[in-house]
């Protein structure tokens, strides 16, 4: 075995012998999260993210017990440490979003104490003015939503309560009035969750309602009216649904849910919108996670296949090496891939809870990162994990079969650089184990996918570089130069792999198949 990087390239000259398997597999593709860790005693319990300083960047707010922090988004690793925000009111719930035109993202808070919506301007610096204040009536408050609910292209805000929902509009400049519509559905059951969306394409807002207890939840499906108000037309048991996308790429707007019991795995369901309004049950994914204590999900569109992708937050830490993020593609059908792009975020100690934070393009690369809120007791973490996912018909496809280690997680491969003649490029490990002397990259002329180690070896092995040093952080970056004649359509297959605790004592990365543009 050669522990030259560098003999890398001589493999891509060997052009004759290599093939590309007859694949378009999805993918999803993330670097290992960044933590950072919040003050003692502050337990973020809301956040959002949005451009607050004019920079281009997107920041992160973020509330605890009425106090507020700004994290001021850096494009590299996420956002900087966070520090105090003075607005002079308190709350439980924020949004961030553009209100009055200007680029900035403005603050909307709601306060069940005082039964207030709060609105605050940006002022372009990083700071917000002074707070124009709604009231909302004796009713407790429970979040706050921004959508645009009438058509006109500006934000409108949705408040929600336990037992009601109010609608604010937008007159473009920040101002808000009450809607045409105070919806009332008791019923007897507390709402779990409110998601306004648009349905039927008829202009008017649309609202699916999860009420009951987390033991025993339903869902119901209400379609807006002309003149205001709304009209039940379906309703799902045994689902709290959890967010909408468009799942079968038809242009309208699908419904997902989940289905847990205490350590049982968790299924996803999805339910297919006709169109105008109306649902059948569309495919079932069972997500293998075993739960005890909760999961969070959310969809996004994370690749560039235009099909809303799933996000998905294992609470859980029973399991070393604790709470995880999975990211699963969207498989055109209501269903998702499996496995996909997994990311462990960190090891806990004691209990956590762990939820799906906001979505946004922290890099501006044009793809969105995720970021997750971790909560051991007495602590916040928050992880922003970065997409690093290859563009759709590109050079480089990543082929999954990544195999976790209990102690570091689910490592990554990732290739950056040019794919040219001469140019230099770098293959990096990520979460390998720390400053150990046995990684091996695995190089194929071909697609195997063969049982090994109690994984898969994705490359039909030509030859193994190595063995590499992994720094202390579990990494190695291998920066090899191409051949200075490379020929079109030249294709390889590599992995890593390295001893590790683990059912077979290996783990490794997913494949990767390059080729040569």
């Amino acid at each position: 075995m050669s522990r030259d990087p560098k003999v890398v390239a001589v493999v891509l000259s060997c052009c004759g012998l290599l093939f590309a398997p007859a694949t378009t597999v999805a993918q999803l593709l993330f670097q290992p999260s960044h933590i950072d860790t919040f003050a003692p005693g502050e337990v973020a319990v809301r956040m959002d993210t949005g451009d607050v300083d004019g920079d281009g960047y997107p920041d992160l707010v973020s509330i605890s017990g009425g106090a507020f922090a700004l994290l001021t988004g850096n494009g590299v690793t996420g956002f900087d440490a966070p520090s105090p925000l003075a607005v002079g009111i308190g709350g439980e719930d924020l949004r961030l979003a553009d209100l009055d035109g200007d680029l900035d993202a403005d603050l909307m808070v709601v306060s069940a104490a005082e039964s207030k919506l709060h609105v605050l301007l940006a002022d372009g610096t990083g700071g917000f003015g002074p707070a124009a204040s709604i009231d909302l009536s004796a009713t407790p408050t429970k979040s706050v939503v921004d959508r645009d609910v009438d058509g006109d292209g500006d934000i409108d805000v949705v408040v929600v309560a336990p037992d009601d929902i109010r609608f604010f509009l937008n007159d473009g400049a920040g101002q808000l009035t009450p809607g045409p519509v105070k919806v009332d559905f008791l019923g007897g059951f507390p709402f779990l969750d409110a998601i306004p969306a648009s349905l039927n394409g008829d202009g008017f807002p649309d609202l699916i309602i999860s009420k009951g207890l987390q033991s025993d939840p339903r869902a119901d499906v209400y379609l807006g009216q002309d003149g205001g108000g709304f009209a039940f037309t379906q309703h799902f048991t045994d689902a709290e649904v959890h967010a909408v996308g468009d799942l079968d790429g038809d242009g309208d707007l699908d419904l997902i849910e989940t289905s847990h019991h205490v350590l049982q795995s968790v299924k996803v369901r999805s339910h297919l919108n006709a169109g105008d309004g109306t649902f059948t049950s569309g495919p079932q994914t069972d997500i293998q996670f075993l739960v005890a204590f909760g999961t969070d999900l959310d969809l996004q569109q994370l690749n560039d296949d235009r099909l809303a992708d799933l996000v998905v937050v294992n609470s859980d830490d029973f399991v070393p090496p604790g709470p995880e993020v999975w990211m699963l593609a969207g498989d055109g059908t209501g269903a998702f891939t499996m496995p996909g792009a997994r990311v462990t975020l960190t090891q806990t100690s004691s209990i956590t809870q762990a939820w799906v934070g906001p979505c946004a393009d922290i890099d501006l690369d044009g793809r969105l990162d995720v970021t997750a809120l971790i909560a051991p007791l007495g602590a916040t973490r928050l992880a922003v994990t970065m997409n690093r996912t290859y563009p759709a018909r590109g050079p480089l496809l990543d082929l999954g079969h990544q195999l976790s280690s209990t102690a570091t997680g689910y490592p990554v491969q990732l290739l950056e650089g040019p794919i040219a003649p001469g140019g230099q490029f770098s293959i990096t490990l990520f979460s390998g184990p720390k400053g150990t002397f046995n990684n091996l990259l695995v190089v194929g002329l071909s697609v195997l996918d063969a049982p090994f180690k109690g994984g898969t070896l994705v490359p039909n092995p030509y030859q193994v570089f190595g063995p590499f040093l992994t720094n202390f952080d579990g990494e190695v970056v291998i920066s090899p130069t191409w051949p200075a004649v490379l020929p079109s359509g030249v294709q390889i297959v590599t992995q890593f792999w390295f001893p590790a605790p683990a059912v077979a004592g290996f783990a490794a990365t997913s494949g990767l198949l390059i080729t040569t543009p």
